[in-house]
């Protein structure tokens, strides 16, 4: 009998997460992230010393995961050892907003990576899940589940931007009369800005305008600014020696002139505020 191939296809998707079912609170977030950061516990033990229950330690590190702090074997990155040694409750705008820069990876987020970079438009919630199925498809993300997948973390995923008890004090979105649109993000220090440039510099002396307004997750795409609004803050990056801001005829250039790294630019943050 002839053996059927399995559609390779089916391999390359990317499949959405649950997170088991919890929204974002910052608060339980934390504190099994200051359990972790003092050293390396067993899953048994961070149970113990949390108090949750197994579901929501598991909802938990999925996130810390996807918000580029937690490792493997419940240990810390680079990035999550540098909040824990200088913010571990999560209180800087600075720190949410490099959690949130995270959760907006294709990787961590595919649903948020799309409202950052492809809703262009004020949209109510049917009009977003057609655009997002529709965009899955052509970015191999799986969307066809049985049961509350889908919607869980559509749900989850605008909780996380909205509610107080997450990121809603950054105002990247905001959803007016049951529709959501991007709006004008607060306390947004140069140090983010750079970071984020720097993270997309993908080995690059220099970048223009135009690429900066159209790359995905750069700068333009994540904040949502306009040419106008992007040059005012390359300027900022400029005052403090983080670019150089060159002009070629018609094209505006951005020099990248820092030597470090991007976790280079989280420890200075730190270091100066």
């Amino acid at each position: 009998m002839e053996k059927l191939d399995v559609q390779p296809a089916l391999f390359n998707m990317q499949y959405l997460k649950e997170y088991q079912g919890f929204s974002i609170d910052l608060k339980e977030l934390n504190k099994v992230f200051n359990q972790v950061g003092k050293g390396p516990l067993n899953n048994a033990n961070l149970l113990k010393e949390s108090g949750f229950g197994i579901n929501k330690v598991r909802g938990i590190k999925e996130y810390l995961s996807d918000f580029g702090l937690l490792g493997e074997k419940n240990t810390l990155t680079t990035i999550g050892q540098l909040i824990y040694q200088n913010d571990p409750r999560f209180k800087d705008p600075f720190t949410q907003w490099v959690m949130l820069y995270h959760w907006s990876m294709k990787e961590n987020n595919p649903f948020l990576n799309f409202l950052i970079n492809d809703l262009n438009l004020a949209t109510d919630d049917a009009g977003i899940i057609r655009k997002f199925k529709q965009w899955a498809e052509r970015n191999k993300v799986k969307t066809d589940y049985e049961g509350t997948k889908l919607n869980g973390l559509i749900n989850r995923t605008k909780a996380g931007i909205l509610d107080s008890a997450a990121f809603q004090s950054l105002n990247l979105f905001l959803c007016f009369d049951d529709v959501l649109q991007r709006s004008e993000p607060y306390n947004v220090n140069p140090y983010i800005i750079a970071y984020i440039l720097y993270t997309q510099r993908r080995g690059r002396t220099s970048v223009s305008f135009p690429e900066l307004l159209d790359e995905r997750n750069n700068v333009a795409k994540f904040f949502n600014w306009n040419s106008k609004e992007l040059e005012a803050k390359m300027v900022g990056l400029m005052n403090i020696k983080m670019t150089k801001l060159v002009h070629h005829a018609d094209l505006h250039l951005v020099e990248f002139s820092f030597n470090g790294s991007p976790n280079d630019l989280i420890e200075k943050y730190y270091e100066e505020y």
